[in-house]
C-alpha cells in the first residue's frame, strides 16, 4: 500500500536534535520512501498538522486494566498495603480471559494515545504457561511493537517462581530474533526475590536485560537490606551480575548517587512513572538528578493509563515543582523524549520516520498557530501537542486509526461482553482471604 503523507511539520527525533520541516511523506510498500510512488492507494492532507514517530510506553502493565472500580477493603495504610490488597489479590485471580480482553482493550487505547511500542511487565499467577504468546498474539494483530516479560517473584511460592521465569525465559528466547514482538526477563522487585533465587536467575538468563521495579518506596530498600546483609537494592542486583546491559530499571525513587553511578555503568534505561508515583503517595526522584548522572532516563505508565502525552507533561511540572524554579523542566524533558525513541531503537526498532524504516507515523491533530522549528518545537510539545490527540496513526502498510477511528476489527461487542465477565473477576478478587 502506498501513502502520501502531504503537507506535514515532520519532527524526526535524530543524533540527540528534533529536525522539524515541513514536507511530505512517501510511504512505499510500508516502508519511508524518498521518492514519492507512481500511484497512491490513500493521500492524506494533513494540512499543517504535526508529524512524529509513534510514541513508547517504557512500562506498562496491561494486567492492570481491568481494575477500575474493584472493591478494595481498606484502609491501604502504606504502598506495601496497596500491593497486599490491590495489586497482589488481583494478580492471583487473572485467567486466560481476563489477560486477552486486558491486551485488546489497552492495545486499542494505545493506537488512540499514538503509542506503537509498548513495555509491558505482566502478571497472572493462574495463568502462566502462554501468557505471553497469547499477549503478543494480540500486538501482532494490532500491529504494535512489544517487548514483553512475566514478572518472576518468590512471593507466591517457589513453585510460581520456577513456572514464571520459565515462561519468560522461553519467550525471551523464543523472540530475540523477531521483528516486531521483544522479550526481557521481569522481576518483580528486590525485596520479593530471596537470596537463593538470584543466583538460580542468573544462570538462566546469562546476559538478558532485566525489567525490575527498583526503590519504588523505602521498603524495597529496607527488606532488601534485611535479605542481603546489608546491601541495597542495586549492589545486591551487581553482586548476582543481574544488571545487564539495556535493562530497564523502574522508578528509583530511592537510589543513592552510588546506585546511580552502578547503573550509568550498566548502561541500563531508568524509566520515571510520574502519574503513578503521584498515584500512590510516593516520595518522587528528581529526574535532573538521574539524568545528570548521565543515565537515559524515559517515562511509562506504570499501568495508571496508555496516554504517553499525558505522562510527558506531567514529568515536565512535576520536575518544576520539585526544584521550585521555573526555569528548569525544558532541558529534562528533551533528553526523556529523546531517551524514549533510543530505547525504541535499541531493542530492534525502527525509528518509523527516517527513509528505508518501517513506517511508524502518528499525526497530532495540532497546527501550530506561532512559529515552528527546532528552536519553539519543545514549546508546542509541552503546551500544545500533549493536549491534542492523534489523528492518524501509520504502522507499515497500515492505517492503525483513520481520522480519530482504531481501524483494527475489535471482537462484537467486546465492552459490553467484558462487563459481566469483570464482574466474576471482582467476585474471585473479594472471595481471596
Amino acid at each position: 500500500m502506498n501513502i502520501l503523507l502531504r503537507n506535514g511539520r515532520v519532527v524526526t527525533p535524530v543524533d540527540g536534535k528534533f529536525i522539524v520541516e515541513e514536507k511530505d511523506l512517501y510511504i512505499c510498500n510500508g516502508k519511508i520512501s524518498k521518492q514519492p510512488a507512481a500511484v497512491w492507494d490513500r493521500v492524506l492532507d494533513v494540512k499543517g498538522r504535526v508529524v512524529m514517530p509513534g510514541l513508547v510506553n517504557a512500562h506498562h502493565h496491561i494486567y492492570s486494566t481491568l481494575s477500575k472500580g474493584i472493591p478494595v477493603k481498606g484502609p491501604l495504610n502504606d504502598f506495601v498495603g496497596t500491593l497486599e490488597k490491590l495489586w497482589w489479590k488481583l494478580d492471583r485471580v487473572l485467567q486466560e480471559d481476563d489477560v486477552v480482553a486486558s491486551t485488546i482493550i489497552t492495545l486499542r487505547e494505545c493506537i488512540k494515545a499514538g503509542v506503537t511500542t509498548v513495555f509491558d511487565h505482566h502478571i497472572s499467577v493462574p495463568f502462566i504457561e502462554g501468557s505471553l504468546d497469547a499477549m503478543a498474539k494480540e500486538f501482532e494483530r494490532y500491529q504494535i511493537n512489544a517487548v514483553l516479560c512475566f514478572e518472576t517473584s518468590d512471593r507466591n511460592g517457589k513453585e510460581i517462581f520456577n513456572r514464571s521465569l520459565k515462561e519468560n525465559v522461553d519467550f525471551y528466547k523464543k523472540h530475540i530474533n523477531s521483528k516486531n514482538i521483544k522479550g526481557t526477563i521481569g522481576l518483580h522487585a528486590s525485596f520479593t526475590l530471596d537470596e537463593e533465587s538470584l543466583p538460580i536467575i542468573k544462570e538462566q538468563i546469562g546476559d538478558a536485560p532485566i525489567h525490575i521495579h527498583v526503590a519504588e518506596d523505602p521498603s524495597d530498600v529496607t527488606e532488601t537490606m534485611k535479605l542481603s546483609g546489608g546491601l541495597p537494592v542495586i549492589k545486591r542486583l551487581e553482586k548476582y551480575n543481574l544488571l545487564n546491559k539495556n535493562s530497564l530499571i523502574v522508578h528509583g525513587n530511592n537510589l543513592t548517587d552510588e546506585e546511580l553511578a552502578l547503573i550509568k555503568k550498566s548502561e541500563s534505561f531508568v524509566i520515571h512513572n510520574p502519574d503513578s508515583n503521584m498515584n500512590n503517595t510516593l516520595k518522587i526522584k528528581n529526574i535532573s538528578e538521574t539524568l545528570s548522572a548521565g543515565i537515559p532516563l524515559t517515562v511509562g505508565t506504570d499501568g495508571m493509563t496508555s496516554n504517553m502525552l499525558k505522562s510527558y507533561k506531567n514529568s515536565f511540572l512535576l520536575n518544576r515543582y520539585l526544584h521550585q524554579n521555573p526555569d528548569t523542566g525544558y532541558g529534562e524533558i528533551y533528553e526523556v523524549i529523546q531517551n524514549a525513541f533510543k530505547l525504541k531503537t535499541t531493542y530492534g526498532f525502527d525509528l518509523g520516520i527516517l527513509e528505508g524504516d518501517d513506517a511508524d507515523v502518528v499525526v497530532f491533530d495540532y497546527q501550530p498557530s506561532t512559529p515552528f522549528n527546532e528552536n519553539t518545537f519543545l514549546g508546542h510539545f509541552v503546551f500544545g501537542i500533549t493536549e491534542s490527540r492523534p489523528q492518524w496513526v501509520l504502522k507499515g502498510e497500515y492505517v492503525l486509526m483513520d481520522q480519530f477511528t482504531v481501524t483494527v476489527p475489535e471482537p462484537s461487542d467486546l465492552y459490553e461482553k467484558q462487563i459481566p465477565k469483570t464482574e466474576a473477576l471482582f467476585k474471585r478478587f473479594q472471595e481471596q482471604k
